[in-house]
Order: C-alpha cells, then sequence, then structure tokens
C-alpha cells in the first residue's frame, strides 16, 4: 500500500492502482468487516473527532485527487477550507486546526506520518 497516506485513503490509493494494471476482481460471496474507528476512535460530533483524524482525512483527500483527476484539485481545495470553517462554526477549534493543518500540508505535499497533527492531538 502507499505508505505516504498513513491514514485515510491509502486503500482507495491501492484499489485504484490495481485497477490500473487490471488486477481487480469481484468476489460476490465475501464478506469484509470494517470496524471503523479502531484506529483513531469514533464520534458523533465534530467536537469528538480525533485532530489527528481530521488533518489526515483533509491532507490525504487533497493529496489523492490529483492522481485521479487533476481538473478536480482547485475545487477540492476549496472544499476542503470550507469543510475546514466548518468545525470553527460547530466549537470545534481544535479540529479548525487541525483541519487547516491538514489543509496546508496536502497543498505542501507533505505524506507519512503525522507531523503537526500529532502534536495537536496531545494537547
Amino acid at each position: 500500500m502507499a505508505n505516504f497516506y498513513f491514514l485515510y485513503f491509502e486503500d482507495l490509493g491501492l484499489d485504484c492502482r490495481a485497477q490500473r494494471i487490471g488486477a481487480i476482481g469481484y468476489a460476490h460471496r465475501s464478506v469484509v468487516v470494517h470496524k471503523g474507528g479502531t484506529t483513531t476512535g469514533t464520534a458523533r460530533s465534530r467536537k469528538g473527532l480525533s485532530p489527528l483524524t481530521v488533518c489526515h482525512e483533509i491532507r490525504n483527500r487533497i493529496r489523492f485527487v490529483p492522481d485521479q483527476n487533476p481538473a478536480w484539485l482547485g475545487s477540492t481545495i476549496a472544499k476542503q477550507f470550507l469543510h475546514a470553517g466548518w468545525f470553527g462554526a460547530f466549537g470545534a477549534f481544535r479540529n479548525m486546526t487541525a483541519a487547516f493543518h491538514g489543509l496546508m500540508a496536502g497543498i505542501k505535499g507533505e505524506v507519512g506520518r503525522p507531523g503537526a497533527a500529532a502534536a495537536l492531538a496531545k494537547k
């Protein structure tokens, strides 16, 4: 899998690469159980989300989109900017900060394990 994603989009990136080489199949009897939140936890509110989750989901979306459709990058960045602002509108200021860190990290092309988001998560 693509190591540069670290969290979020690594599986989708693998799927897209496999599809390009024709290595995708369909197992109609398979069952896959996704235990969401086992890495970063789950939350029912914007305040309850982990800053690590917020930062990397936004960063990796910005990293992923140009590989699939470069024409969508500008609108993706604009939408993620609005998404980051929504955290503040709901009073989740810590996650708003993490979202803007993720936005800037994605624009700068940062990859791999967390940097600024890890520091935010410890505060």
